[in-house]
């Protein structure tokens, strides 16, 4: 809890734990606005004073804004002081007293003044942390006990410290407690740190940084001759040892008080870890010497890009990828990156590519790009497209360019003669471009060539690739003897066609590796994989850990506290054992964690631990990592444990190993280990590869409550089924028709939603019988009944209640917006990363088609059986015949814009949308074609535009004829013989 007399800061700068220079935030614009007014009114005045005078050490000076390249406050006036002489010539080290910073300037960027030209206080001032002094605790096996050294000062490791967790931090808090007779603030800093409070006072203590200053403490330093401790004489100074736990607490009770503390301090503690566990580390592979740079300012490029960085990151300091990658870029590196979505892979190259253009004011002009960027998708294409354009805005003579399906062949080609330094493009549409427009685009100055998403393009566009580098010579700039052109692969996986590439189209390729499990794949660690009941499952773990463990630093994994003590207390009787789990506070773990890493080869001993304090024990020189269970929900938990490996891959000669223990409890994780186990070209068992199948429809069966998956909807399979939570087959007592539609009835739409090119929500108007013409219409009292019952009973506060029951496909009560009600089921839900417990939601809103992102589940209300029984009041409507180009099966954004513009056209409230039925299954309806229908009085209704015509004929699309047999094999393995009046067999 926060105390109530703390004030919201904002950190400046860290020079100790007891130097912290800070800000206000409260009210800090409006004072620094009125002291910049008052500044500006005295401009005419102290522009006189002192002006050639020769400045000095604590001369007071008011600051021009000249620094709008480097640094961004407002204000055109600052105040400061001098408060040392540069380095350069001509340079004076300023610190600017209501901003907190200091920055070099030259002579003429500022004047001296008087103090006192204004009176206000400076906005900044120093604050430091009270009752700690700094110290270092650490283990002296010779005397089996903790010395405790005091400080002079505060160690490096610690001042690093501390700023890791400020600049962490969410939002910070200072408690005034105390000055000085210099007027310097102290007291307690409160962090926030992704919504848990944090002391840094306690923070410290726990890491060996500190010690407390207690009456005891104070008491031993006055007067420290104490005939009962233990001392050593070393280097002529008396060294005492002393029992901390007696120095923090000197009876029964103080101890238990301690103990409560220590319990709170863990729970603080292990909530900060949860942070800390997700920083990166890298793997690093090339023989140049690898650079790292700890802020985005060391990048070095022009003041303009980054402050785009700065508006569009708000971050300073970079994530540890970029930080790697940009020193190899600048020094025109061959790189491969490999990290996981929102690693900042393609940030990372687009703000150090930008910045290299940027800086080189002879680029070529016209169709001559600099740099050609090939996406996996153009999807992909137009994010990368954003980035540039927004990264280079104020460089017209710098032009970027996305090439992709849906823009016509005329525009960008006009756009491309207005000036191409950098064309985005997928392989496949580059090829077709290039090949009807051969002598347009010459490649001869290329100097970057980058693969976004290099896995994927290698894997599934290697013959677009192959093509391009053989016929256009996108590549010749690569020969030794004059190279120029240098490539940047980002990708996900590891993969064998990275390999390829990296060892034979590379110059000693500098590869970065952000993602442990790669890391693990990357270096070939040797896999084994084991399926057995769980019964057996010590008896085999005894019979593979045999004689040799004691030579090899071995770690096993336990999901659970319960089962990580069961296995130690088995495995005990045979072997030497440690163990860590979530019971046990933060001082026994890091006593576990020292005694690992003092013991030597040939007295190893086993390590238990569980996955919730595997990153507070931070074991990284692990050669032998045994998965003795699975974690149920998280793939970022089991990821993670390939950390503990870390230090061994970096090696050489990697001599690592892991072994995966799996039981009938593992039938979720089944599927993606065997994925991992395939990508890494290691032989899977005969009997364990006829299970697969066998568990993957086992696990579709589990899936009864969830909604068919979009991706089986659109196309008629899902590419990610692996990794997919939805439903992937079609059950026959689920999916039943909700209505007596039938194949080649005409259906009458009104559009609620457009979800995406294909995919829309509507009501139905009315359906036309295809054999009798008959027209059955559907009135919308039954809606508005609907929604008067729903809004009636939340209106009473009582039945607002919290939902207990959070699952796929529950239905549940939204009060979105205030005082208006919905009916809404659930679609994912994202747990949270300790307990498992569900935590947001994805939702969609079944009376009106919206999906709604990230919806915290307490926002969710129970709701009872007489409102989920109402029927569902819309319908999906999936467009079938057309896929987007290329078999990327996701629409861009250019087409789903096409379609959105085509409804603003074409469909108002006269008129509605008709199509042809193939295919009725729950509330969802498949359809040939969305043609717009007009009522006119007095005459048969007019047909006119159809939506499929206008995708295909703008290039947004192609045909599918694969679609539609697909959705109907489904329907046949799911027993529909007979469904929508037809039979399928037929």
């Amino acid at each position: 809890m926060l105390p109530p007399t703390v004030t919201v800061i904002k950190v400046t700068n860290v020079l100790t734990p007891y130097i912290i220079r800070i800000c206000e935030i409260k009210h800090y614009n409006e004072k620094l606005n009125s002291i910049n007014k008052k500044l500006f009114k005295k401009k005419e005045i102290f522009k006189t004073i002192k002006k050639y005078s020769e400045p000095k050490i604590g001369d007071a000076v008011i600051v021009y804004n000249k620094l709008h390249t480097t640094f961004d406050f407002p204000g055109w006036l600052s105040r400061g002081h001098i408060y040392s002489i540069g380095n350069l010539k001509d340079t004076y080290n300023i610190f600017l007293s209501d901003h907190g910073i200091c920055v070099v300037l030259k002579k003429e960027d500022f004047v001296i003044c008087s103090t006192d030209i204004i009176t206000e206080e400076y906005l900044s001032f120093t604050a430091g942390l009270y009752n700690v002094l700094p110290a270092d605790v650490k283990y002296d096996f010779s005397m089996h006990n903790k010395t405790l050294t005091i400080l002079d000062e505060w160690s490096t490791s610690a001042i690093e410290y501390t700023k890791e967790l400020i600049s962490a931090s969410d939002t910070i808090y200072f408690d005034y407690l105390v000055s000085d007779q210099y007027g310097r603030y102290y007291g307690e800093f409160y962090l926030n740190i992704k919504n848990n409070i944090i002391r840094l006072s306690e923070i410290l203590v726990l890491n060996h940084y500190a010690v407390y200053l207690d009456k005891e403490l104070l008491q031993f330093i006055k007067n420290p001759i104490n005939k009962n401790l233990d001392r050593k004489i070393i280097n002529n100074e008396i060294i005492f040892y002393l029992n901390i736990s007696k120095v923090l607490s000197s009876n029964n009770k103080e101890k238990e008080k301690k103990e409560s503390c220590i319990n709170k301090m863990k729970f603080e503690k292990d909530k900060y870890y949860e942070f800390k566990k997700n920083k990166e580390r890298i793997l690093i592979y090339g023989e140049d010497k690898y650079e790292c740079l700890n802020s985005t300012l060391d990048a070095k490029f022009p003041a303009e890009i980054h402050k785009i960085w700065k508006s569009l990151i708000q971050s300073s300091k970079p994530r540890n990828i970029q930080s790697y990658i940009w020193p190899a870029i600048k020094k025109g590196l061959d790189i491969i990156t490999i990290g996981t979505a929102k690693s900042g892979k393609t940030t990372g190259y687009v703000f150090a590519i930008c910045g290299l253009l940027a800086t080189n004011a002879n680029l070529p002009q016209g169709i001559n790009p600099s740099v050609l960027i090939l996406c996996s998708s153009s999807s992909e294409v137009l994010e990368v497209n954003f980035l540039c354009t927004e990264f280079l805005q104020n460089y017209e003579k710098i032009r970027s360019i996305a090439a992709i399906n849906g823009k016509s062949e005329r525009s960008l080609v006009a756009e491309m003669f207005n000036g191409c330094q950098i064309l985005i493009s997928t392989p496949t549409f580059l090829v077709r471009f290039m090949n009807r427009n051969e002598k347009l685009i010459n490649f001869k100055n290329l100097r970057y060539l980058i693969l976004d998403g290099g896995d994927i393009i290698l894997n599934k566009y290697y013959d677009s690739v192959n093509h391009l580098f053989k016929k256009y010579n996108i590549i010749s700039n690569t020969e030794l003897k004059n190279k120029m052109l240098q490539i940047i692969i980002t990708a996900t996986h590891w993969t064998p066609q990275l390999k390829k590439v990296a060892f034979i189209l590379m110059d000693n390729p500098y590869i970065c590796i952000a993602s442990f499990l790669e890391a693990a794949i990357f270096k070939s660690v040797h896999i084994n994989i084991y399926v057995i009941n769980s019964k057996k499952k010590n008896e085999k773990l005894l019979d593979l850990l045999n004689n040799g463990y004691s030579y090899t630093r071995t770690i096993i994994i336990c999901t659970n506290n319960n089962e990580a003590e069961e296995l130690y207390n088995f495995l005990q009787k045979h072997v030497e054992i440690l163990l860590a789990h979530g019971n046990m506070n933060f001082f026994q773990l890091q006593d576990i964690k020292q005694c690992w890493n003092v013991c030597i080869s040939g007295s190893y001993p086993i390590l238990i631990c569980t996955d919730d304090i595997l990153s507070d024990i931070d074991i990284t020189n692990v050669t032998w990592l045994i998965h003795y269970s699975i974690p149920l929900h998280s793939k970022t938990q089991f990821n993670f444990r390939f950390s503990t490996l870390i230090e061994n891959l970096q090696m050489e000669n990697c001599n690592c190993k892991v072994t995966i223990m799996m039981d009938e409890n593992n039938d979720i994780q089944f599927l993606h280990i065997m994925k991992i186990m395939q990508r890494m070209n290691i032989i899977i068992p005969q009997n364990i590869l006829e299970n697969i199948k066998f568990i993957t429809n086992a696990l579709e069966k589990k899936k009864e409550n969830y909604p068919i998956c979009d991706n089986i909807k659109s196309w008629g399979f899902c590419n990610k089924q692996v990794s997919c939570a939805f439903r992937h087959k079609i059950i026959s007592k689920i999916d039943i028709p909700l209505t007596n539609i039938q194949i080649n009835d005409k259906v009458k739409f009104r559009v609620v939603s457009i979800l995406d090119a294909t995919h829309v929500s509507a009501r139905i108007i009315s359906y036309i019988k295809f054999d009798t013409l008959e027209e059955i219409e559907f009135p919308n009292t039954q809606y508005m009944l609907i929604n008067k019952s729903i809004q009636e009973y939340y209106s009473c506060a009582k039945n607002r209640k919290k939902c207990e029951i959070i699952d796929i496909g529950c239905i549940c009560g939204l009060e979105e917006p205030v005082d208006t009600f919905k009916r809404v089921q659930i679609l994912h839900i994202e747990r949270e990363n300790k307990t498992g417990n569900p935590k947001y939601v994805n939702v969609k809103c079944i009376d009106n088609g919206v999906i709604l992102n990230k919806v915290n589940v307490y926002n969710l209300l129970y709701m009872p059986k007489e409102l989920i029984k109402y029927p569902i009041q819309v319908f999906e409507v999936f467009l079938v015949g057309i896929a987007p180009h290329d078999d990327e099966y996701i629409w861009n954004n250019c087409a789903i814009d096409a379609v959105y513009e085509w409804f603003k056209e074409n469909v108002d409230n006269r008129s509605y949308v008709i199509g042809t039925v193939n295919l009725h299954l729950g509330n969802t309806i498949w359809v040939d074609s969305l043609n717009v229908g007009t009522k006119l009085i007095g005459y048969k209704d007019l047909i006119g535009s159809s939506i499929k015509t206008e995708l295909l004929l703008k290039d947004h699309a192609v045909k599918n004829d694969k679609h539609l047999n697909q959705m109907y094999q489904l329907c046949r393995d799911a027993g529909f013989l007979q469904i929508n009046g037809y039979d399928l067999n037929l």
